[in-house]
């Protein structure tokens, strides 16, 4: 989780936290705050708490008090966000690519009612107008449009005779379908009915209205209204008070600001010069145009491996997520021998709480810079990638779209500019029921019990990115990679290596970064083996 994520969900709860000193103050409701929610604060007090002054000595802690007031779009062709821009044209140039689409799916093992959940569904799209828009063009320049009378695109499959793999099969090429942005609908929802198995379903939506804050949001609402409406009752939750063009206006008008150019200013300066091009070794060649086809490994860490990485975290006082991304650079060190590597690193997106129950793209890419010494110790890169994040917290609100069109880096058509590869670790209150690759594991979804079917999304976005999230005290996570670059057999093995690293750190974390264990021990074996084979016969006179 990274601190970006824990502000925004303290901050739905209606909890404040200020610096004083060296001391963290909360303010909160009694009710609201949980014991969940002051072990969160607990394990990452210390950087919440470097970073609150650090806003403190800013304008921005100023922009944030002051009161948003809710904005009503009157212009004829509504404008995009920039990160919605910058998709617009992706899905432009490549309208058949599937590598933008954000699914949820999985299946209900108990009796459920079909037509019920359609009517869920049109209740969600209705409450939410983001999912009943589209995107039309004005001399190549795209508008919002929001459709004043919502149509669900839902369908129900007799799948009877299917089985559960087949099922999985056509959930995941459901999610594969591709959208038309100019003319919607952008959420499509499928149920297949399965008889004595159950009830399976996927809802796809397009990225432009949808990033995670907003499918976990949508997954929270979904059983709510299901038991609203199950037991009539009228639907207890409120509208939201806010719109997505209320961010578009608050966004252009920071830009605009003072702030906004101490937002620029800064990452300006830090991405100023010849930007680092990551440079893995792949399978294939590159291709002159970059591709977004895409796969996945899945994986998952031990219950002892995560509970070690949790203490050094805490030992350390880094957040876990401030951790895995240090390892993260190292692996991407070990395996290209460049010390300045760029990861990106998604934010919410949602620096004011009163955009946290808008369904719609405020997701933002932070591109977090780091020189990795192969002489020094983990430790002392793990310093500098904290610093590294807690300022560009700070500065979270430029978007990278902005910074690639500004900075104008070197182009190449067969990769992409800044961000070649990307690392995250959800954190979303419903991350267990978002999880991909997982078994036929039931949780409970509401009054329901789900197993969910998730497709990994975002495949092959970049060339390489590590996804990562808490199910049940235990790490797990995907690798995605571009397969026009890597063959499967290479990402599992980058897996196993990154497992090993993981392990050698929580060993000595004091250890030279260029001595950290790589190999695994079958392939150590090997070496062994192949080293000690010297052995040759010679014939005889």
């Amino acid at each position: 989780m990274n601190l970006n994520q824990v502000l925004s969900q303290i901050a739905s709860k209606g909890i404040r936290l200020s610096a004083e000193g060296e001391q963290l103050k909360i303010r909160a409701p009694k009710v609201k705050l949980t014991q969940q929610t002051r072990e969160l604060i607990a394990q990452n007090k210390a950087e919440l708490l470097r970073l609150l002054q650090n806003v403190s000595t800013t304008d921005s802690s100023e922009a944030l008090s002051e009161p948003l007031k809710p904005y009503e779009e009157t212009s004829p062709y509504p404008p995009l966000s920039v990160n919605e821009q910058s998709l617009w044209f992706v899905w432009y140039l490549d309208p058949d690519s599937y590598s933008y689409n954000v699914s949820f799916a999985g299946r209900m093992s108990e009796a459920s009612n079909v037509s019920a959940w359609k009517e869920v569904f049109e209740h969600l799209l209705k409450r939410h107008p983001g999912l009943h828009s589209c995107f039309p063009s004005l001399d190549n320049k795209p508008y919002r449009q929001v459709l004043e009378t919502p149509v669900l695109d839902f369908q129900v499959i007799d799948a009877i005779s299917w089985s559960i793999k087949e099922v999985r099969q056509k959930v995941r090429a459901i999610h594969q379908e591709p959208f038309d942005l100019e003319n919607g609908p952008l959420m499509r929802v499928r149920f297949f009915q399965q008889g004595t198995q159950g009830l399976t379903f996927i809802v796809s939506v397009h990225h432009i209205v949808c990033d995670g804050w907003s499918l976990n949001l949508m997954v929270e609402e979904l059983p709510v209204i299901y038991h609203q409406l199950q037991t009539q009752q009228s639907t207890p939750l409120a509208p939201p008070s806010y719109s997505y063009p209320t961010f578009v206006h608050w966004q252009q008008e920071l830009l605009e600001s003072a702030r906004g150019k101490q937002l620029w200013d800064y990452w300006q300066q830090k991405l100023e010069g010849n930007l680092p091009v990551l440079q893995l070794p792949t399978d294939y060649p590159r291709p002159p145009i970059q591709t977004y086809k895409g796969d996945s490994c899945v994986f998952s860490l031990s219950l002892e491996l995560t509970q070690k990485l949790k203490k050094l975290a805490d030992t350390r006082k880094v957040s876990l997520y401030t951790l895995l991304l240090a390892a993260y650079q190292v692996l991407l060190y070990r395996y290209t021998l460049q010390e300045d590597i760029i990861v990106g690193s998604p934010v919410t997106g949602r620096s004011r709480s009163e955009f946290n129950s808008i369904v719609g793209h405020f997701v933002n890419m932070l591109p977090m810079g780091s020189t990795i010494k192969g002489a020094g110790s983990f430790t002392e890169l793990l310093t500098q990638v904290q610093q590294t994040v807690l300022e560009a917290l700070d500065y979270q609100d430029f978007p990278l779209a902005l910074m690639v069109e500004r900075l104008h880096p070197q182009r190449d058509s067969s990769y992409s500019p800044i961000i070649q590869t990307t690392f995250v670790l959800q954190s979303f209150q419903q991350a267990h029921l978002l999880a991909s690759g997982q078994d036929e594991t039931s949780f409970s979804w509401g009054d329901l019990k789900f197993i969910p079917y998730n497709p990994v999304l975002f495949e092959g976005q970049s060339d390489l990115d590590l996804e990562m999230s808490e199910i049940n005290s235990q790490l797990a996570g995907a690798f995605k990679y571009n397969t026009d670059l890597f063959e499967q057999s290479t990402i599992e093995r980058m897996l196993s290596h990154f497992q090993t690293l993981l392990e050698g750190i929580v060993v000595d974390p004091q250890q030279l970064v260029s001595r950290l264990p790589l190999l695994t021990a079958a392939e150590q074996q090997k070496l062994l083996v192949d080293w000690n084979n010297t052995a040759v016969d010679y014939p005889y006179d």
